[in-house]
C-alpha cells in the first residue's frame, strides 16, 4: 500500500475548531480553540513528535499543526486515555452535532475524493485491546480540504437521543453485539472521538 505524505493542520471544532454542541436547558456550545497552549481533548493526529499548537493561522487564531505526517489516512483524534468535554454518556448531554475545521498544506499524492468522517469509540472496558472495542460511524457529505491552506468546516449530526442507530450511521467491530447494542453502548459511553 502506497503511504502519502500529509501536512495536516486540523483546528479541531466546537464551533471555530472542534465543536462540541448538547441542547439540555439551552444550547452549550464548547470550542477547542487551542488558545494559549490548551488542547482541553488532548487531540492528536498519532504523531506527537510532529504535533505543536501554532499560534496564529487557525479558523481563527491558533490550531493543532502535523507538519510531517507519512500516512494514507489521517486522523485527528481525542487523547486515547484522555477523558474531558469531548468524551463520555453524549445521550445524558444530549449531544447534537460535533464539528472541525481542517486545512491541508501539502500532500505527497491526491487526496481528492475522500469524505471527512467522524467516528465514535467505545474501549469496551479494556484501554490497550482493540479487538473487542465498538465503533460507531457517520461519513460526510464533504470532502477533506484540498492543499492549498484553505480552511474548511466540516459538521456531523449526532443523534444521541435516537433509540436506534440512526440510518447514516454504521457500525464498525463490535463482537458479540446487535448493531443496537453498539449505538447504546457507544453513545452512552464515548471513549475517543475521531475525525
Amino acid at each position: 500500500m502506497k503511504k502519502v505524505r500529509w501536512i495536516l493542520a486540523v483546528a479541531l471544532a466546537i464551533a471555530p475548531l472542534v465543536s462540541l454542541q448538547a441542547e439540555p436547558a439551552g444550547q452549550t456550545t464548547f470550542t477547542e480553540n487551542f488558545a494559549t497552549g490548551s488542547n482541553v481533548g488532548q487531540w492528536t493526529f498519532g504523531a506527537p513528535p510532529w504535533e505543536q499548537i501554532e499560534t496564529e493561522g487557525g479558523n481563527p487564531g491558533a490550531f493543532l499543526h502535523n507538519y510531517l505526517l507519512d500516512s494514507f489516512g489521517p486522523m485527528a483524534r481525542t487523547g486515547y486515555e484522555a477523558s474531558s468535554i469531548f468524551t463520555g454518556n453524549y445521550r445524558a448531554r444530549n449531544v447534537h452535532t460535533l464539528g472541525v475545521d481542517f486545512a491541508l498544506f501539502h500532500i505527497g499524492y491526491t487526496s481528492v475524493g475522500r469524505p471527512v468522517s467522524l467516528i465514535l469509540r467505545n474501549h469496551n472496558g479494556t484501554l490497550y485491546d482493540l479487538y473487542d472495542d465498538c465503533w460507531v460511524y457517520t461519513i460526510g457529505g464533504k470532502q477533506c480540504p484540498k492543499p492549498n491552506g484553505v480552511w474548511h468546516s466540516y459538521s456531523f449530526k449526532v443523534p444521541s437521543k435516537s433509540p436506534t442507530l440512526p440510518d447514516d450511521w454504521g457500525v464498525m467491530n463490535c463482537p458479540g453485539r446487535t448493531e443496537q447494542e453498539a449505538w447504546d453502548l457507544v453513545i452512552n459511553e464515548v471513549d475517543e472521538v475521531m475525525f
